[in-house]
């Protein structure tokens, strides 16, 4: 099992965790799950999550990057990865584009089958949380970081 920080660890063994369910004997049985993870770029996905992917994967349960597409999706180490291009503006604020946003969200999480969705921006966070609960899967955001501001130096800080 490779993974590139603390949080990775975590989320593999929360993954695994999941993926176990007692059967009539108590014993515990090893189901395969579907599971997304859902970025802002496939350039965060190929330089931040691409150990934690090859876990989960390694693990014998199936791993679907979403993001939109910028060139990461075709780089060699990532394509044993399905990827699914879902854009999304970062900075938007269109309610109406955000509420579309949100409910293709939902419907390629219905669609796909998913049953656990990986999460570590704010906005995908959100937007994942949402469509999760209109698309009855699971979710486990991540928040990475202490956010902009701890970059300067401030009275936070």
């Amino acid at each position: 099992m490779t993974a590139n920080t603390i949080s990775d660890y975590f989320l593999i063994s929360l993954v695994l965790g999941l993926g176990l369910s007692p059967n009539p004997n108590g014993q515990k049985i090893f189901s395969s799950m579907r599971i997304a993870i859902l970025s802002n770029t496939g350039w965060y996905l190929y330089n931040f999550r691409l150990g934690l992917m090859k876990a989960i994967k390694s693990n014998n349960h199936q791993v679907i990057a979403i993001s939109p597409r910028d060139g990461y999706e075709k780089k060699p180490a990532i394509t044993e990865f399905r990827h699914i291009e879902f854009k999304v503006s970062g900075n938007g604020l269109n309610p109406f584009r955000e509420l579309h946003s949100l409910l293709r969200l939902a419907s390629l999480l219905r669609r796909e089958r998913i049953d656990l969705v990986l999460s570590n921006t704010p906005k995908g966070n959100i937007y994942a949380g949402l469509a999760t609960l209109l698309a009855e899967n699971h979710i486990v955001p991540n928040i990475s970081g202490l956010g902009r501001i701890f970059i300067r130096p401030s009275p936070l800080t």
